[in-house]
């Protein structure tokens, strides 16, 4: 029987990896989220400078209390002819710049990929590389998610600059563009425009706007571990043995997402039932199950970037292993009893996302073990169980 069980675990896993379908770019991997918020910060930041009179006046400057700011290092190098030209060039920018993101016209693209640049005769190191013919942005993943996200930010408004043109020539690191006249003028002039946005974008909150979203929890993590309440009542009338039918207790469960789709785990729970009859006789039914098993996760909602977006529910099973113990006391006399059996569960959940990798959730589950107490007290268990849960998840 377990070998069996084993084997149909093994095909149920290869069926459920087989079938699943995997998200690129559409919040359902590491990153998408990060690089969803960053590009429509800076759409919002382009748009808002597009529509903002004074906006060269604040442009390229830390000021008050925002001179202290880590994206500030960039701008306090600029001198008074620098800092202006600065200003004007995102100002005259920002209205097309901002249209090519919101019309999905610019292409941003993970690579796994080492990306490097070629400058003065070395190819060096970079997180995001720019590609002016096609609109495309490529970013390296890894990178790019140890980055603080005023630091992601910073990257992508230095990299949609590359798509723009001085003097009729595309935006590139190594050339002379105004006062920023040495031979890697170009990088200059574009940090100075990734940190002007980035402080644009915080003195106006723009960015501030989105932090929720980059704190809520995300389905895209790997290890799920969750501790819920359970509770369910037993549909065996065993009141004459001084049984208890009302079970409550624990389950816990820590689980590997081995695809977008398919989450394998390990499984318990303790429940406790008990009563008194009769006034003087105490009787208790404790349960203790461990299993493994198997879930496939489904995605309502299409957008991945929204709040219910993020939710999911499961649907799947479990092979459990089960131990009971009975209990019977009056006055200074007892009787107990011992069962173990093992069955299948049938299990679904749905989760819904919290904050910091925290997610509460709601299920319900079905079993039916058979076992029976038969050393001292004459007891059958045969019937179907429905056990609801409600706990809280934490996933990294």
């Amino acid at each position: 029987m377990k070998k069996i069980f084993i084997c149909a675990f093994l095909l149920g896993i290869s069926y459920l990896q087989a079938a699943e379908s995997t998200f690129v770019g559409n919040g359902g991997n590491a990153g998408d989220v990060e690089l969803h918020v960053s590009k429509l910060v800076l759409e919002k930041t382009l748009k808002t400078i597009s529509e903002d009179q004074e906006a060269e006046t604040n442009l390229c400057r830390c000021t008050g209390s925002y001179a202290n700011y880590p994206a500030c290092k960039s701008l306090e190098k600029l001198n008074n002819e620098q800092v202006i030209f600065c200003a004007k060039f995102i100002k005259e920018r920002s209205a097309d710049l901002a249209s090519l993101l919101e019309k999905s016209e610019v292409t941003v693209q993970w690579t796994e990929e080492a990306l490097r640049v070629k400058e003065n005769n070395a190819n060096l190191p970079v997180d995001a590389l720019t590609i002016y013919s096609s609109k495309a942005i490529l970013i390296n993943k890894e990178n790019y998610l140890n980055l603080e996200s005023n630091e992601r930010n910073f990257l992508l408004g230095h990299e949609i600059f590359h798509l723009s043109s001085y003097e009729k020539q595309p935006v590139s690191d190594e050339q002379k563009i105004g006062p920023f006249n040495t031979t890697t003028g170009g990088r200059s002039l574009l940090n100075a425009v990734g940190a002007a946005l980035v402080m644009y974008s915080v003195q106006n909150r723009i960015a501030e706007q989105h932090e929720s979203d980059l704190n809520r929890s995300r389905q895209s993590k790997k290890y799920w571990v969750s501790l819920e309440y359970s509770q369910f009542q037993s549909k065996e009338d065993l009141g004459t043995l001084y049984i208890p039918n009302k079970y409550t207790g624990l389950a816990f469960a820590f689980q590997y997402a081995v695809s977008d789709k398919v989450l394998v785990g390990l499984h318990g729970s303790r429940y406790e039932a008990k009563d008194t009859f009769m006034e003087t006789i105490n009787g208790r039914d404790k349960i203790d199950a461990l299993g493994i098993g198997a879930q496939y996760r489904y995605f309502p909602f299409d957008n991945l970037f929204s709040f219910e977006g993020q939710s999911f529910g499961t649907i799947g099973f479990k092979y459990e292993f089960l131990s009971s113990q009975f209990e019977l006391t009056e006055n200074s006399l007892t009787i107990e009893d011992k069962a173990k059996t093992n069955y299948l569960t049938l299990d679904a959940h749905y989760y819904i996302p919290l904050q910091r990798g925290f997610w509460l959730q709601a299920g319900l589950n079905y079993n039916q073990p058979h076992y029976k107490y038969s050393e001292n007290v004459d007891a059958q268990f045969t019937q179907g169980r429905w056990i609801t849960n409600l706990g809280v998840s934490y996933a990294f």
